[in-house]
């Protein structure tokens, strides 16, 4: 009789034509049972299949899920949304229901701005559907990024905008010529088939997939990565200037802040000589609103997938994506680790072990899923180990790879060998482990990370700050032995973090000594805990 977990032991399993051909999915079930103690199996699309063309799957899901659970396996249901780098876009959407990308032009009065969506770097998506003036201003430009007070002339409804034989470009020009010496600039949205996470469009597609699939008994239900529409990847950009809009969001915004997210985007830019604040909270507020985007549907798809498969549901997955603070991670995530709705913890491949000890303490259980894959099946066997020690499990990755990320972890003599790992963590698993003891909280502010300005030597390849360095500084912390667990700052103003008895409670747990890093564009919260402490 096999050993009972009290957490489950995870599994990420591809499914590709080879899966669904004369029901290869029965084998690779088998192979599972018979050669393991994983109980808990997401599947995921690989390969050109579309887990959206639920009329082909459903048929196929309620057979597998049936048949896995008579061997004693739970399944869940990892989704992309449509339009990301896994599946199509969304072609039903309308204009008013899209992300948008903004680019900017900057010109003098007599050149024509040529607006084109290529000038949008993005990745993995179609030519826009659309491209339009959000706003152009006339102002005598007394610097980089400043103007004369008094000198701003709004000339949105003056441009004469001439769409191309190309759809996605543009052609604007202005008949102003009094105003010969004036900087125009100029910032055009490129609408792209990728709901506007702020909109209803993008929580009906949700709600439409998993009614569809409400009569199939899933245990989980995943979203892997969840994000914004997928911008270029660190290594394939030069320099990402762009930024998020949506009509969706910006009533989302106008409600939240009482302020145009146009002119916010505006003021983020070019703001009147020696009054940087304007621009200084321009850029904050913009980040306080847009990291609201993946959160909320977190929030949203997560409520509704328990309350059709049922409140027990395991959620899932992990929200850190590139694994870093100050890449493209925040456009894309936002960032939103620490406050995913789920029972426990979720990163990956590898991530900094402060990361992980923060998240987890933020979280109903102890233990904490790191999902990994690597062509060196030794690699998982010492890391399974290795993570063990500090109250982390793999969530292994992947049944039915080893062309593209790793190796097949679904093969039976993989299983076998993992198993021996396994059998042991199961012991653990059977007793409520707690995380390692750890005296130091690091809290690090997340305006600093999100603000450069008006440092210009810190604005990094995806416009936010480069100089902080966060992970590096909390890793060194723990190779030098001072283990610790990172936070954000809005734990301290959600109460996650408060004072007791003279220590620091994150979440029920204890440190002696809080580390605060970048206390720059600080909200009172934060002041008032700190000299509190």
């Amino acid at each position: 009789m096999p050993l009972q977990s009290r957490h489950p032991k995870i599994h990420y399993w591809f499914w590709t034509e080879k899966t669904i051909t004369d029901k290869t999915y029965y084998k690779d079930i088998d192979t599972l049972v018979k050669n393991s103690s994983f109980d808990l199996i997401f599947l995921t699309q690989r390969g050109g299949l579309n887990f959206w063309d639920h009329a082909k799957f459903k048929p196929l899901f309620a057979d597998m899920v049936a048949y896995a659970h008579t061997k004693g396996l739970k399944i869940g249901l990892q989704l992309w949304p449509q339009g990301s780098a896994d599946t199509p876009g969304n072609p039903n959407l309308a204009v008013q229901d899209c992300t948008a990308l903004v680019t900017e032009y900057e010109v003098s009065m007599s050149q024509t701005i040529h607006a084109h969506g290529k000038n949008a770097r993005h990745l993995h998506m179609a030519p826009p559907l659309k491209s339009e003036l959000l706003y152009a201003a006339a102002f005598k430009k007394t610097g980089d990024g400043f103007y004369e007070e008094g000198s701003l002339i709004d000339l949105t409804s003056q441009a004469q905008v001439c769409p191309q034989e190309d759809l996605e470009a543009l052609d604007i020009t202005f008949d102003r010529p009094d105003l010969a010496g004036y900087t125009i600039y100029a910032m055009v949205a490129h609408y792209y088939q990728y709901s506007d996470l702020f909109g209803d469009a993008a929580r009906q597609e949700f709600t439409d997939i998993i009614d569809a699939y409400s009569h199939i008994p899933f245990d989980g239900f995943g979203l892997d990565e969840y994000k914004n529409l997928n911008v270029q990847h660190p290594n394939h950009v030069k320099c990402f200037r762009e930024r998020f809009y949506g009509q969706a969001f910006a009533g989302y915004y106008q409600e939240k802040t009482g302020r145009s997210l146009i002119q916010t985007l505006f003021e983020m830019r070019w703001c009147p000589q020696d009054q940087d604040h304007i621009r200084i909270a321009a850029i904050n507020n913009y980040f306080d609103i847009f990291r609201h985007s993946t959160l909320n549907m977190e929030n949203f798809i997560a409520q509704y997938a328990q309350q059709t498969f049922g409140p027990e549901i395991f959620i899932g997955l992990h929200n850190t994506y590139h694994n870093a603070l100050q890449n493209d991670e925040i456009w894309q995530t936002c960032c939103n680790w620490w406050e995913l709705p789920r029972k426990y913890g979720q990163t990956d491949e590898d991530i900094a072990y402060p990361v992980r000890m923060g998240i987890a303490c933020g979280y109903p259980e102890s233990i904490i899923y790191d999902m990994f894959y690597h062509p060196d099946p030794n690699a998982l066997f010492e890391k399974a180990v290795r993570d063990a020690r500090y109250n982390v499990r793999i969530h292994y990755h992947a049944i039915n790879d080893g062309s593209q990320w790793g190796i097949d972890t679904g093969k039976k003599e993989f299983l076998q060998q993992i198993e021996k790992i396994e059998s042991k963590i199961t012991l653990l698993n059977i007793f409520d482990t707690v995380l390692p003891k750890m005296e130091l909280l690091v809290v690090f502010g997340f305006p600093a990370l999100c603000n450069w300005y008006p440092d210009a030597d810190a604005r990094n390849t995806f416009d936010v700050n480069g100089k902080l360095n966060i992970l590096d500084r909390v890793q060194d912390l723990w190779d030098a032995g001072f283990y610790n667990a990172l936070a954000p700052s809005e734990a301290l103003g959600d109460g996650r973090i408060t004072i007791k008895d003279g220590k620091f409670d994150y979440c029920g747990h204890i440190f002696d000594k809080l580390l605060y890093l970048y206390p720059e564009y600080s909200k009172s919260y934060v002041n008032d805990f700190l000299r509190q402490a």
